[in-house]
């Protein structure tokens, strides 16, 4: 969300790192380092480990000890494929990897795919998980599935133009409700995309502006003669 809404401002340079001069903005390029972790983050299905435990070391790659990873769980995979849809929209409206932008998109219809035919929710069922234990399925975050669901949708809506993604994004959007000011962020991403995309109901788009503009409302009763500080 943050390159589309400031992508313009950013330079290849600007944080002079290993990848500055490859003529692509570091921004991106560090956006980039994360979503290669998450592609690897998931079995041969499409299925996403919930979390990935190492010592920790600078740089990364000096780490050599196992990584331990938690198993798999449907909440974990719908984080990771809204998160790599996104990925592949921004990628490929950027037009500085169209190769990287297939494999992120191909990478969330393979989970997108995987919960249509196994639905949520459920633990495990992919890859062994490496570690054994209590506390080996905890989920990424404690996020919406519904809402995860909604933001993947939008970003298929957009990369596709198929009519059931829609559906999905207007389905889901009946169930929101008004979010105070610096909440409701997991809607933030999903909200946007769908808001731009050509082809989006109208009706929804409205919603969606209504929310952002009620929050914003709350945010000025707050201020002046209401809240001296």
């Amino acid at each position: 969300l943050a390159w589309q809404l400031f992508g313009d401002a950013a330079k290849d340079g600007d944080l002079i790192f290993p990848e500055s001069g490859n003529k692509v903005p570091d921004f991106l390029d560090e956006i980039r380092y994360g979503t290669e972790f998450l592609i690897r983050m998931a079995d041969k299905d499409g299925a996403a480990f919930g979390k990935a435990h190492e010592l920790g070391t600078s740089p990364p790659e000096a780490d050599k000890t196992p990584v331990q990873l938690t198993q798999t769980s449907s909440a974990s995979t719908m984080t990771r494929c809204a998160a790599l849809a996104y990925a592949a929209l921004v990628w490929k409206e950027s037009h500085l990897d169209d190769a990287f932008a297939k494999t992120c998109q191909d990478e969330a219809l393979k989970a997108w795919k995987l919960l249509e035919t196994k639905p949520h929710p459920w633990n495990g069922g992919g890859e062994e998980p490496k570690m054994k234990g209590k506390n080996t399925f905890r989920d990424w975050f404690h996020v919406d599935y519904g809402q995860m669901r909604a933001t993947a949708a939008a970003c298929f809506f957009v990369l596709t133009g198929s009519a059931d993604y829609d559906k999905i994004v207007k389905d889901e959007a009946a169930k929101w409700k008004q979010f105070p000011p610096g909440e409701g962020h997991e809607l933030y991403p999903g909200m946007w995309v769908y808001a731009r995309a050509k082809g989006a109901d109208a009706a929804t788009v409205e919603t969606i502006r209504k929310f952002f503009t009620g929050a914003a409302d709350t945010v000025v009763q707050w201020s002046g003669t209401n809240r001296g500080y």
